[in-house]
């Protein structure tokens, strides 16, 4: 009476069945089955095993009415799970796993319940992206709630704390909260392309990018992040931040001396440079992250930057554009034709100094 989707169970696999007959109470079973030679699907988990690979399921319960199913036990090549399965007279009602793991990316306990479109709910664990984005299951599929999951995007970054509902094509119910690495609050919402939207509060952004370890001298701005899909491959997406004061800088405060901008130099050790904006493109991939096409501007200077950083290595080899007085250097490139015959992009002025910096990050060469 246990009645899986058409698919699911395919081939032959040899086990054992045991029946234990007890007096005046309902009959128990075990069950141990080797599924080499038979092909197993879980589309709404996006997984399969073929005929030529092996695993094992293991079910006990009673042959009550409904039949209860105390235990189910399935393993095979990247999956692995252990629970119990609700029945009704109807049929399949839901599931409760005590661990479920799917791939590198998904370790947690999960409910299921099969009542009103289905619901899908994660209670603590983990939901690691450092692989890439999960395989998407087809159709909109059932809501998904997560609450006090750790979702681990990179290395050194990692959102605690994370609670939120998806619920594919339903408008409205795709929003999420956690903490950058335990220290920094952010949240975020799903659009219907399955692109993710994640956003500082206001004044924060700075404190986000401190405690994730990408830069400790921003404060203040406000942080927005956008990741696109890209289901079984590196997380890619954009940026931009704010209205945000760079402070004590020592790279920085390097450049700016070694092209003689002592003025701006002393700020950064006091005040601090404000940029109006900085945008741009990234791709992480495991500890690497890529910066591609980023800018900085503010009225004191512009920046450009291009290049790497491996967290697990504390190494960086960013290359880039730094125009001081940007107010009035960058207006010769702003200008309308001008600007693409001098080869200039935005974040860069008509006098500007080439650089490169190398090494770790905790003491890079400039």
């Amino acid at each position: 009476g246990i009645d899986l989707p058409s698919g699911t169970l395919d081939g032959r696999g040899a086990g054992t069945f045991s029946l234990t007959l007890p007096q005046g109470v309902a009959p128990t079973f075990d069950v141990d089955v080797a599924l080499a030679g038979a092909t197993v699907r879980v589309p709404a988990l996006g997984w399969q095993k073929s005929a030529g690979s092996g695993g094992t399921l293991r079910l006990s319960g009673a042959l009550t009415k409904p039949v209860r199913v105390d235990r189910i036990a399935l393993d095979g090549p990247g999956l692995s799970l252990a629970g119990r399965l609700n029945l009704t007279q109807s049929g399949l009602a839901g599931a409760e796993l005590s661990r479920l793991s799917l791939g590198s990316w998904l370790d947690a306990p999960v409910r299921w319940s099969a009542a009103n479109g289905g619901r899908v709910t994660i209670d603590g664990g983990r939901v690691d992206l450092r692989a890439g984005l999960p395989p998407s299951a087809s159709g909109t599929g059932p809501v998904l709630e997560l609450s006090g999951t750790e979702v681990v995007v990179s290395d050194a970054i990692r959102l605690t704390s994370f609670r939120g509902q998806i619920a594919s094509g339903r408008a409205g119910a795709d929003r999420f909260s956690g903490q950058v690495n335990g220290r920094v609050p952010i949240s975020g919402v799903i659009g219907d392309n399955g692109q993710f939207y994640l956003q500082s509060n206001e004044g924060e952004g700075g404190a986000i990018l401190g405690a994730a370890g990408l830069n400790r001298n921003v404060k203040g701005g406000t942080l927005r992040v956008s990741v696109a899909p890209n289901p079984g491959g590196p997380m890619r997406g954009t940026f931009s931040l704010q209205n945000a004061t760079l402070i004590n800088a020592p790279v920085m405060a390097q450049m700016l001396s070694d092209i003689s901008v002592i003025g701006l130099a002393e700020r950064l050790s006091s005040s601090g440079i404000n940029f109006r904006d900085a945008q741009g493109k990234f791709t992480i991939d495991g500890s690497r992250i890529y910066i591609q096409q980023a800018r900085a501007v503010g009225s004191s200077l512009g920046i450009t930057l291009d290049g790497i950083y491996d967290t697990r290595a504390d190494a960086l080899d960013l290359v880039g554009v730094v125009s001081p007085i940007y107010a009035l250097n960058g207006i010769v490139l702003r200008v309308q034709g001008i600007g693409r015959l001098l080869g200039g992009r935005p974040g860069e002025g008509l006098l500007g100094a080439n650089f490169r910096v190398t090494g770790r990050a905790s003491a890079p060469q400039v």
